[in-house]
């Protein structure tokens, strides 16, 4: 390894001189003092006047309204305090709040609300205020909007971007809190976050500042000054020792596969050879895999039901029917000529059932292959449906006397003729609707439910039938009338009222709560879906639906919300609602 033949950089020049002081603030209020019978006012107060005026200040980060950037400097007057955002520390927008006299202050656009949340913090730069507040006073902060069971944490630090150290911890009543901050002038930054599950939002910080009357307040620092000039380059530095072997590189791909050879003249044919031994058994074919699921066909509308056909004459033994449908038929390739018969092979082991498909379209028929040789008999397919009755076969010879046949009314005697063919068999019937349905969803994120709003359930865990239920959505489509079975479990924070609504309306008997803080809302009942209830509906499966809801109805405290994984356990999927439906009856 080559030395780099130039030395190190030389180390930085030492900073520019400090730049030239503010300029002066404005001039104060008229000032005249006396002493020793000298009266001055104004600018002629500096040899006479020793007298300093205090001011209550108060600093707002309210405003401006909506999205700000991760950094931003809230001033009054000349004095300022700049204020940083993060969210997993990480640099964050902030975002200014105004909705109602507790709920405003400044917050963060990661946070659902716009607030500041445990996960996140605001952290403000004070060391202009330690610089210029009265001796002996203390700042006093103010946290709006605090939660029940809520609260916020202010640490100190001297590291921006570092929370730092717990400086004090709130309870969580009243709503909107102002108290000092403690240890102030150790820290130049000041963060404020919430405690558990709350969100808060900072809204001001009170201090108080004094300056001399007749001067004004000081005016703003001046700049900082130029940067100074470069030092010299320094000497070169010793060669450095040779550094470790590299890795070995990654093996070149394949070079291309040559041209083909040209083909050799063929060869003279030559005897026929004798017969070869009969060869041994092979081997046991392995199992094939499991198929895949077909897409479910759409359902077909029910046929109306035919007229009952006479009763005709028994025909003679039709020929056997073919097999049942075993998959797609592959085109017919050339017949072979007709081998050895083989030993018969051990019959291989079932495979697994495969999942059932949907009713495919019937195909078009093919055309007939040559007949093969017998195969072993397969297991008896399942009885097809009656089909319509042949036509009456040609009078033949006498044959074997028929079965009784059902009384009819007196007629002509006549011969009895042959037993007509077996008729073809009819087409199958189309699905009818199922009597068993069944669902159940449930939802495993923490979720904030306004008044009169549905629960929101976000996965679904099985469903059969004539159930539906869109995930991250509290609607469930009853595609069928009848007599529906509800079980319902829901985790809460607060005191909350729930109800079941059938199309937006409320289902008599269905409203139920808990008035504890923190607990859970255990329903089951038993509801009936009547003809008119079956909406029109793009979303269900069979164009109507009659929508069950179960929404936040009159709870004192609103939003309320859903989650039951504080303080249970470290698996943080666990559920905080479950539905199930189970249709009972179809009437």
């Amino acid at each position: 390894m080559n030395p780099d033949p130039t030395g190190d950089d030389g180390r930085d020049g030492r900073d520019g001189r400090d730049g030239r002081d503010g300029r002066d603030g404005r001039d104060g209020k008229d000032c005249c003092c006396c002493k020793n019978d000298c009266c001055c006012c104004k600018n002629d107060c500096d040899g006479c006047c020793d007298k300093e005026k205090c001011y209550d200040k108060t600093i707002f980060f309210n405003l401006p309204n909506g999205n700000v950037t991760p950094y931003h400097e809230y001033m009054n007057g000349h004095l300022k305090v700049c204020a940083y955002g993060y969210s997993q520390n990480v640099p964050t927008d902030m975002y200014g709040v105004n909705m109602s006299m507790h709920v405003c202050g400044l917050g963060l656009v990661s946070d659902p609300n716009f607030e500041i949340n445990s996960s996140s913090f605001i952290q403000l730069d004070v060391s202009h205020l330690i610089s210029c507040v009265k001796k002996c006073s203390v700042p006093h902060i103010t946290i709006n909007d605090i939660k029940p069971n809520g609260g916020f944490l202010l640490y100190g630090s001297n590291i921006l971007g570092v929370e730092g150290n717990v400086l004090y911890q709130s309870s969580s009543f009243p709503a909107s809190q102002t108290v000092p901050i403690p240890n102030f002038g150790l820290y130049k930054y000041i963060s404020v976050s919430a405690s558990r599950e709350s969100t808060v939002l900072l809204y001001s910080i009170e201090f108080c500042v004094c300056y001399d009357e007749c001067k004004g307040p000081p005016g703003p620092p001046g700049c900082k000054g130029d940067t100074g000039c470069k030092g010299d380059t320094g000497p070169t530095g010793p060669q450095g020792d040779t550094g470790p072997t590299g890795p070995q590189g990654d093996t070149g791909p394949t070079g291309p596969q040559g041209d083909t050879g040209p083909t050799g003249p063929q060869g003279d044919t030559g005897p026929t050879g004798p017969q070869g031994d009969k060869g041994d058994k092979g081997d046991k074919g392995d199992q094939g895999d499991k198929g895949d699921k077909g897409d479910q066909g759409d359902k077909g509308d029910k046929g109306d039901q035919g007229d009952k056909g006479d009763k005709g004459d028994k025909g003679d033994k039709g020929d056997q029917g073919d097999k049942g449908d075993k998959g797609d038929k592959g085109d017919q390739g050339d017949k072979g000529d007709k081998g050895d018969k083989g030993d018969k092979g051990d019959k291989g082991d079932q495979g697994d059932k495969g999942d059932k498909g949907d009713k495919g379209d019937k195909g078009d028929k093919g055309d007939q292959g040559d007949k093969g040789d017998q195969g072993d008999m397969g297991p008896t397919g399942p009885t097809g449906p009656r089909g319509d009755m042949g036509p009456t076969g040609p009078t033949g010879d006498m044959g074997p006397t028929g079965p009784t046949g059902d009384m009819g009314p007196t007629g002509p005697t006549g011969d009895i003729g042959p037993t007509g063919p077996t008729g073809p068999t009819g087409p199958t019937g189309d699905a009818g609707v199922s009597l068993l349905s069944f669902l159940r969803a449930y939802n495993d994120v923490p979720q904030s439910v306004d008044l009169e709003q549905p629960v929101l359930f976000n996965k679904n865990a099985v469903i059969y039938g004539n159930i539906n239920h869109i995930p991250a959505s509290g609607f469930f489509l009853l595609e069928t009338h009848g007599y529906y079975d509800i079980q319902i479990k829901m985790y809460h924070e607060y005191s909350t009222q729930v109800g079941l609504f059938l199309n937006g309306v409320l289902i008599p008997g269905s409203v139920t709560g808990e008035p504890a803080a923190a607990s859970i809302i255990m329903i089951n009942t038993i509801i009936q879906v009547l003809d008119s209830d079956l909406l029109n509906n793009t979303d269900s499966a069979t164009g109507v639906a009659a929508v069950l809801e179960l929404k936040n109805h009159s709870s004192y405290i609103t939003p309320i919300l859903l989650d039951g994984r504080v303080g249970c356990g470290s698996d943080l999927t666990q559920i905080n609602a479950s539905f199930v439906i189970i249709q009972l009856a179809y009437v």
